[in-house]
């Protein structure tokens, strides 16, 4: 035998010279998997990307996202009454123009839903005391004559 594989010992961090790597192959010949991207990332990457504007005697680059946010200015300014509320909400320092979660939107529908439930109960209550309110007053005045 060879002298140099037989001063090789075996043993801790020591693997048997036959079960270790070959020279140019690796233990993980695939690599890592990728990550799988969701859609808010293929959007966000998309949104930072830029857009190239041309214009008669100059050219000009800008981010899609302020090119969005443009538009959307401009979709308010011509009265679209989503737009408006989309950029008063976002420029205004209430709690709102803070980034909100789903949940808070769920909660904030849930509210405006209940009052809008209790306000027309309210009118229907109010609708038929007046309507008994009419017939005794309409009793009334017969009894009257």
């Amino acid at each position: 035998m060879n002298n140099r594989v037989d001063s090789y010992t075996v043993g801790y961090k020591k693997p048997p010279k036959e079960s270790q790597f070959k020279p140019g192959k690796s233990g993980n010949a695939k690599g890592r998997p990728r990550q799988v991207r969701s859609i808010k990332d293929y959007l966000e990457s998309e949104l930072r990307s830029v857009l190239h504007l041309n214009a008669p005697g100059k050219s000009k680059t800008i981010p899609k996202l302020e090119a969005l946010v443009k538009l959307l200015v401009a979709l308010a300014l011509k009265g679209n009454i989503g737009a408006v509320r989309i950029v008063l909400a976002n420029i205004s320092d209430t709690p709102s123009a803070k980034e909100r979660t789903l949940e808070d939107l769920v909660a904030e529908f849930e509210k405006r839903n209940t009052q809008l439930t209790k306000a027309a109960g309210e009118t229907a209550a109010q609708e038929d005391t007046a309507q008994t309110d009419r017939q005794s007053l309409a009793e009334d005045f017969s009894s009257d004559e």
